[in-house]
């Protein structure tokens, strides 16, 4: 039996409008009456994650997603209402921030390998405040290419590298949409297999690979549909929010 649903945000549960579609809305009502958990797993900060929640008109209000995993490390509890930070938080977070001078070493090794690569860099403040060094490619290729260049780089280092669209991260090894999730299950109390997990991108990839039943859409990263076809997962027919609906309807309302 499935008790927790874990959700990516972007390019999964919201349509490219930011929108939910209203019959995945129906579905998720339905399973939470029956009591399965709803979490959202994303790589956007806190206060980021709660707008397409607002606009969609799920928070404030609803009764899900009873948890958020933020940053793709931080876990937020609704309760009465809001969401409350856990204690491990702050503690994740400081264990980042110190790794930054790693990865501005990896930086700075990439433009020397790759000088032609066009990218941006989170400033300061958002590295600081979020943990972490992010690069802004112009094109997906050009962040595929600095994937393969900077995994090589971070082997013998505390450092991941996690691609989302043309965004790619330097992550603490312990942070990750698949660990949080792990940390979740351990709190909640439940088995792996009890869980389904849906995500569309490379950053997704080890939260749908850590032993839940894992689950995509149609408009995944070819990377993600084969790895969920190869653990006997799901692959939706309907693209986005709409193939959301579709894998719960399968996988959830038995």
């Amino acid at each position: 039996m499935i008790k927790l649903v874990v959700l990516d945000l972007d390019g999964t549960l919201l349509d490219p409008s930011g929108l939910i579609d209203p019959y995945t809305c129906t579905v998720l009502e339905k399973i939470t009456r029956d009591g399965v958990v709803i979490t959202i797993a994303t790589g956007r900060p806190f206060q980021r994650t709660l707008l397409p929640l607002r606009e969609n008109q799920v928070y404030p209000g609803s009764t899900f997603p009873q948890f958020l995993i933020c940053e793709e490390r931080d876990i937020y509890e609704l309760q009465s209402g809001e969401y409350y930070p856990q204690l491990e938080n702050s503690e994740l977070h400081s264990q980042e921030v110190k790794l930054l001078p790693i990865s501005h070493q990896l930086l700075s090794r990439l433009t020397e390998i790759a000088p032609s690569l066009e990218f941006a860099v989170n400033n300061s403040y958002s590295q600081q405040t979020r943990g972490f060094l992010e690069l802004y490619f112009v094109t997906r290729t050009e962040a595929e290419e600095a994937v393969r260049i900077l995994v090589d780089l971070s082997r013998a280092t505390p450092l991941k590298v996690v691609r989302n669209g043309r965004n790619v991260c330097l992550r603490a090894k312990s942070s990750g949409k698949g660990e949080a999730l792990v940390r979740l299950a351990r709190m909640m109390k439940l088995e792996l297999s009890e869980i389904v997990a849906v995500g569309d991108s490379h950053n997704d990839l080890a939260m749908l690979t850590c032993g839940v039943r894992p689950a995509t859409t149609a408009n995944a990263d070819e990377e993600i549909r084969a790895a969920v076809a190869r653990q006997g997962g799901y692959v939706a027919a309907a693209s986005h929010s709409r193939g959301v609906g579709e894998i719960l309807k399968h996988l959830v309302c038995l």
